[in-house]
């Protein structure tokens, strides 16, 4: 859990640690907001992208959430 302050609202302080993975429309990386470690995935919108598969991305990173370490 993390909380910030109404001026730091607008930009979340996150500090990129590796590329985890990528594929050819996305790239997911280890990121850390102060001490807590996340993914973050980065999808490359386009035309061909429906809104179900985008749906179904999402749906893959919450079962991911499962499974990260806790540190």
């Amino acid at each position: 859990h993390a909380e910030f302050d109404t001026s730091e609202e607008t930009e979340v302080p996150l500090t990129l640690e590796k590329a985890l993975g990528h594929s050819a429309t996305a790239l997911v990386e280890s990121v850390r907001c102060r001490r807590i470690k996340l993914a973050r995935k980065t999808v490359m919108v386009t035309r061909r992208l429906k809104k179900e598969e985008v749906i179904k991305e999402v749906e893959h990173l919450q079962r991911l959430v499962q499974y990260l370490p806790v540190d």
